[in-house]
């Protein structure tokens, strides 16, 4: 499979700016490519003019010497597999062998070779459930590695994964990762965006860095630290390994212990199941929630924490009383955007004067008069997580904060959130590195149950076990006792 792309040029309707200008790049067979660069340059909108949802305002896109424009859909299903970073919005059918098989029915597969593949790409998967397990019952990283099976079981050889790994877990991450090394080895071709480059160089073959318009193609292995090209990746806020960007910067850790005593909220007897299921999806006996803190949620995918997340908000009801004055930026920011423009989003219910600082401190200067939808991911959920901040809720609920954010503007919120939000905070992630360096208090779900919750430090043994700890988690408990994450202090 050759992907060929001349003299690209697009440009939205709504914009004076052209994001590409004349790009010309080429991709061969057997490559996993990954496709990165800031928030809003233009990485989601290329993988959609390859996948042909898009069409370019000049030049051409060509998969194996044939105009992307002119497949037709069958053809196109067959040649272009592409997940989005919405793929509930991609679901179709309510089982999840429903949506594996209707993925081959778009693609003439004839019905006596269906069951067998779909069989096998489930195992694949591995997410543990039943060919008639319901597809509104699986988690947001659940969702992800369903709809990756989807487009291979259409035999697709471009896979177009728009961060595929933002949702999952770091085991699912890593299979997920062999599952494309595979792909790649038999001649297939993947193309992921993403942002954290730490645990993808070694497997990369090439990595296209995206900024204004152009892209300048990286070998991986050359990025390493003390080089010139690691400071540029570093200076252009990518997330890149932590212990080599501690090496690159020689950065001194520090630890900064705080007690919280005074309860924000308490809860009991939290128990839920998704209607038309079997299992129980959460069942906690008691949580504590206290004023201040930073409360981080930790588990494997479909551990419970984004149902969590659901009763907390009062999203889904659950028998019991969720907290008076909550607020939660969900997985998809927008489902809480819905102004006119970004100013609007933060001014609403307030005044103009007191959202400024707001403005400046969440990096949303050169947005503000824009439409929110207009915007990237990682720059709309910022919008949200600010837009938040401006009600001034006792509890704040992040679902998958870094989601489309490089590391400079996963930072950037923070130092904002640490300046501009007093309440307590509720983080659900599975960025372990972040959690550890910055929670005051953990907790750890695994099949809707609590395993494990405090420091830090007293939580690494479960965590270690669960197979959700990280290289540079490990290097700093054994050397200092604790986390610390180098990139604070360089984007400090």
């Amino acid at each position: 499979m050759r992907l060929l792309i001349e003299q690209l040029s697009f440009r939205y309707n709504s914009q004076n700016i052209s994001l590409f200008e004349d790009l010309s790049i080429f991709a061969d067979s057997g490559k996993l490519i990954v496709l990165t660069g800031k928030s809003g340059s233009g990485k989601s909108t290329l993988l959609r003019l390859i996948a042909g949802l898009l069409a370019p305002s000049t030049g051409s896109i060509m998969i194996e010497g044939k105009s992307v424009s002119d497949l037709s859909s069958s053809e196109r299903i067959k040649s272009v597999g592409f997940v989005s970073q919405k793929p509930s919005e991609q679901i179709l059918c309510q089982k999840v062998g429903q949506e594996l098989a209707f993925a081959m029915e778009s693609a003439c597969v004839q019905p006596k070779d269906m069951h067998r593949t779909v069989e096998v790409l489930l195992q694949e998967s591995e997410l543990g459930v039943s060919l008639n397990h319901s597809t509104a019952a699986l988690s947001g990283g659940e969702i992800q590695r369903l709809m990756t099976s989807a487009c291979r079981a259409a035999s697709a050889q471009l896979l177009l994964l728009d961060e595929p790994f933002a949702h999952l877990d770091r085991k699912s991450s890593l299979k997920l990762l062999n599952v494309l090394s595979s792909f790649c080895q038999s001649g297939g071709t993947a193309i992921v965006v993403e942002h954290r480059l730490d645990f993808l160089l070694h497997s990369a073959h090439v990595l296209w860095f995206l900024k204004q318009g152009q892209i300048d193609i990286l070998e991986p292995h050359l990025i390493q630290p003390k080089t010139v090209v690691f400071q540029k990746l570093l200076e252009a806020g990518l997330s890149l390994n932590r212990g080599h960007v501690s090496e690159h910067l020689d950065v001194q850790p520090k630890l900064d212990l705080k007690e919280y005593t005074k309860i924000c909220w308490q809860g009991k007897n939290i128990n839920y199941r998704y209607p038309k299921t079997l299992n129980t999806q959460l069942s906690l006996e008691n949580m504590l929630i206290y004023k201040g803190e930073v409360l981080f949620v930790l588990g494997k995918n479909g551990a419970g924490k984004s149902t969590l997340l659901k009763l907390l908000s009062g999203e889904i009801k659950w028998g019991g009383k969720s907290p008076d004055s909550a607020i939660l930026v969900p997985q998809d920011p927008d489902l809480n955007l819905f102004c006119e423009s970004v100013r609007a989003e933060l001014s609403f219910p307030h005044k103009e004067s007191s959202i400024d600082e707001l403005i400046h401190a969440f990096d949303l200067v050169d947005l503000v008069e824009k439409v929110p939808q207009s915007l990237s991911k990682g720059q709309r959920l910022r919008v949200a997580i600010a837009a938040s901040v401006s009600n001034r809720p006792e509890l704040l609920m992040l679902d998958e904060p870094t989601a489309g954010q490089e590391g400079r503007q996963v930072w950037k919120t923070l130092f904002a959130l640490r300046e501009y939000f007093s309440g307590s905070l509720l983080v659900v992630t599975h960025e372990v590195d972040l959690a550890m360096a910055l929670a005051s208090r953990i907790i750890i779900l695994d099949k809707g149950k609590c395993v494990a919750q405090g420091r830090p430090k007293d939580i690494y043994p479960t965590l270690k076990r669960l197979g959700l700890s990280t290289p540079w988690v490990d290097s700093c408990i054994e050397q200092y006792g604790y986390v610390f994450d180098p990139l604070e202090h360089f984007y400090a």
